[in-house]
């Protein structure tokens, strides 16, 4: 079940805001499994990690006694022999159905069923990172982990696999040896697969492939949260009444500095949720990068959808598509986390606040990775002419070229 707000199951969030350090006269570090008593602190140790939202106790108890070895504490001991629960991994260990289920997307990560995790005792068929709450140990008691999954039979062989819940989760996964299972899911929150250790690859990646097949079909033929650009005049109507409903609406803005004269000289991106308009967001482009704006969710689709970070993620990836390297943009102070969980930082103050429309704003910077299939100049032309964000769809200009060339006047 989707929420507006990512957690830090179903991701890895490296780097979050909120993280808070080790302490300073830790002697020593080790690893095991969770205890039952100690359940009820992994609650309390995310609230004190992290300022968003996190994976419901009851599924991490649920998980626990299906399979004790998905939840593995770190343990910090200091001089006098205290130790303290610092941070945990949890691992989600799939059956063959939860596997392929995870594959297909069709597995619910942030509430999975029982009967897709492989039981105590039982080799799992592969392994999938549910979340990692390891404030500034990270580096040191990955290999603790990994060295007790091996003892374990959980680790040798099995595929792995994870998604990316922050900037800093996503360096990691690039930076490891995983790859996208798709070039779609090069991205935040897409599925990354650590699988070269696997004996029979070959047959791995066609499973892979074979699901992501599956994913496509059952996505093009599902109504559920999608983001498409603005491409005619009913869909930027619609835009235009998000926009009045939230910002003149609810937050009391005049229409004249809401509809500013830059709505012809932009791009629009509009959310959809069961085919209902739910969301916007606009883009403009400058010589050095673009500037997100006007990102508007409708009061009814809060905290029941992912779609504001839905939007702002296919906005990102239009944008890096591109070829475009950086992204600005000014935020209300109060989602400046929410930015923040995307990979932007929060740019000094100036020496007059920014304020407009009765908010004050903070500004907001982001570099991009360069994306693998950026469009330029020398890009193939029928690409370059395909609806925006269509472009590796063929086009009617495309189809065109299948007929002769008679240079009418």
């Amino acid at each position: 079940m989707d929420t507006e707000k990512p957690t830090v199951f179903d991701a890895i969030c490296e780097g979050s805001p909120g993280v808070r350090r080790a302490s300073p006269d830790t002697t020593s570090l080790s690893v095991r499994r969770i205890r039952q008593d100690e359940l009820q602190l992994l609650g309390e140790l995310n609230k004190s990690v992290f300022d968003i939202e996190t994976a419901h106790e009851s599924d991490l108890v649920a998980v626990f006694h299906h399979n004790p070895d998905c939840l593995w504490a770190i343990v910090e001991r200091d001089f006098d022999g205290v130790e303290r629960l610092a941070g945990y991994y949890a691992f989600l260990l799939l059956n063959a159905e939860g596997h392929d289920r995870l594959l297909d997307r069709s597995f619910d990560r942030r509430h999975p069923s029982l009967s897709l995790l492989a039981k105590a005792g039982e080799k799992p068929d592969a392994h999938y990172t549910w979340g990692i709450v390891a404030p500034k140990l990270r580096a040191r008691a990955r290999p603790l982990v990994s060295q007790e999954l091996v003892k374990q039979g959980l680790y040798v062989g099995i595929p792995r696999y994870a998604t990316a819940g922050t900037e800093g989760g996503l360096k990691v996964l690039r930076g490891n040896g995983s790859h996208p299972l798709t070039p779609e899911d090069d991205r935040l929150d897409g599925l990354f697969a650590n699988d070269g250790h696997v004996a029979n690859r070959d047959a791995l990646l066609l499973r892979q492939q074979e699901a992501a097949r599956r994913f496509r079909s059952r996505r093009n033929h599902s109504q559920n949260c999608e983001v498409v650009v603005v491409s005619n005049a009913a869909q930027l109507m619609q835009v235009h009444a998000i926009r009045a409903a939230v910002f003149a609406g609810e937050q009391r803005c005049p229409l004249d500095e809401e509809f500013d004269n830059n709505d012809f000289t932009c791009t629009h991106f509009l959310g959809l949720v069961d085919g209902e308009p739910a969301a916007t967001m606009r883009l403009r482009y400058f010589g050095d990068g673009v500037k997100l704006e006007r990102i508007a969710l409708l009061p009814k689709y809060r905290r029941v959808t992912s779609m504001a970070r839905d939007i702002a993620i296919f906005v990102i990836d239009f944008a890096r598509r591109k070829g475009f390297r950086a992204a600005y943009g000014t935020a209300q102070v109060r989602f400046s986390s929410f930015w923040q969980q995307l990979g932007f930082e929060i740019l000094p103050e100036r020496d007059a606040p920014i304020v407009y429309s009765d908010h004050e704003y903070v500004e907001i910077f982001r570099e991009f990775e360069p994306h693998p299939e950026a469009i330029g100049l020398r890009s193939d032309p029928y690409v370059l002419m395909r609806p925006e964000g269509r472009w590796d769809v063929r086009s009617a200009l495309d189809r065109s070229a299948a007929r002769p060339a008679t240079n009418p006047h």
